[in-house]
């Protein structure tokens, strides 16, 4: 479980950083190449503009970055969950395994006395030893 915690962990963090750069640059970057020959240099309406388009950037990159914490968050608590299905599964595993060596011992068990019966009757000798229990 926590190898495969982990490794997700580290994905999650990798593409949150990724998804949250690029929401931010791409409206970024294409809001300024469709509107750059609309801007108007010489009285400076430049400047509110890009004000207006970081703003709008910035904003989509915090939207989707409190999307991406809450199903962050979701996943932390559902994690005692997915700790408890996979320990019940690992449990019920373990007891099948269990009983299938189980099951293997107790019939070898019975091997080894029926053919030391074998043997004894072969052989024309008593055999008085009790089955196995």
């Amino acid at each position: 479980m926590g190898k495969r915690l982990a490794r997700w962990t580290k994905i999650f963090k990798q593409l949150y950083w990724v998804g949250y750069l690029w929401v931010f640059v791409i409206p970024l970057t294409v809001l300024v190449w469709r509107y750059w020959d609309a801007l108007n240099w010489q009285d400076e309406t430049w400047v509110p503009f890009l004000a207006g388009i970081v703003g709008v950037s910035g904003g989509a990159a915090f939207i989707i970055t409190m999307i991406a914490e809450g199903v962050g968050g979701l996943y932390m608590l559902l994690i005692p969950k997915v700790r408890e299905g996979i320990r019940d599964e690992g449990k019920a595993e373990g007891e099948a395994i269990g009983i299938e060596k189980g099951k293997a011992e107790e019939r070898q068990k019975w091997t080894a006395w029926l053919a030391r019966r074998d043997a004894a009757e072969r052989a024309g000798l008593p055999f008085d030893e009790p089955p196995p229990v």
